[in-house]
């Protein structure tokens, strides 16, 4: 994937490597903590977990077979993808990403997890994130994140981007961009309970 620069704000967004994955990590822990992400991330199987999944998620790893490319819930192929958000050539943030192809033919990403830098917070740099990110997709592409109810900045910036909202249960709330019938939505949230 290429580069896609916002010249007025000086960022990016871009495939991640194995060396962004301890500055990542550090995000998700830190996001645990502060109950943006599940605390089951707090604990030595949970860091082995997320450890594993932002590996899998790095491009040349995610074509491995034996890390699991296919979502065994939903009996989809899933590729995923981890990108790097960065303001002035510095890391700040981050978003990783399952991606299936419907019978349609329309691309559905989902949003797994993100997050920015913590003292970076309130600035304006996970809106521009989430639109550089948005501006970046094919127009056949719909748009899934899932926040549980404390991530309250995220849900606060998917709501300014007029994404629609569905409880899905068990303290999730769906955000959808794009074009989806109630009965997808309906699917999606029952699948996650």
């Amino acid at each position: 994937m290429t580069s896609i620069s916002n010249l007025l704000t000086d960022t990016s967004i871009h495939d991640a490597g194995i060396l962004d994955i301890p500055f990542i990590f550090d995000l998700v822990v830190r996001g645990s903590l502060d109950g943006s992400f599940t605390d089951s991330f707090l604990t030595s199987t949970g860091h082995i977990a997320i450890f594993l999944s932002l590996l899998a998620s790095v491009r040349f790893f995610s074509k491995l077979q034996f890390l699991g490319p296919r979502n065994r819930k939903h009996g989809k192929d899933m590729d995923r993808e981890l990108l790097v958000f960065t303001h002035q050539g510095e890391p700040i943030g981050f978003l990783q990403i399952k991606t299936a192809q419907e019978e349609d033919g329309s691309i559905v990403k989902l949003i797994d997890k993100c997050a920015i830098k913590y003292e970076l917070r309130g600035q304006g740099h996970g809106t521009n994130m989430i639109n550089l990110f948005v501006a970046m997709q094919p127009a056949n592409t719909k748009l899934l994140a899932y926040c549980n109810k404390y991530a309250q900045s995220m849900q606060h910036i998917f709501r300014y981007m007029h994404f629609r909202r569905t409880t899905v249960g068990k303290g999730l709330n769906l955000y959808t961009l794009g074009n989806f019938e109630q009965e997808q939505l309906d699917a999606i949230a029952v699948n996650t309970r």
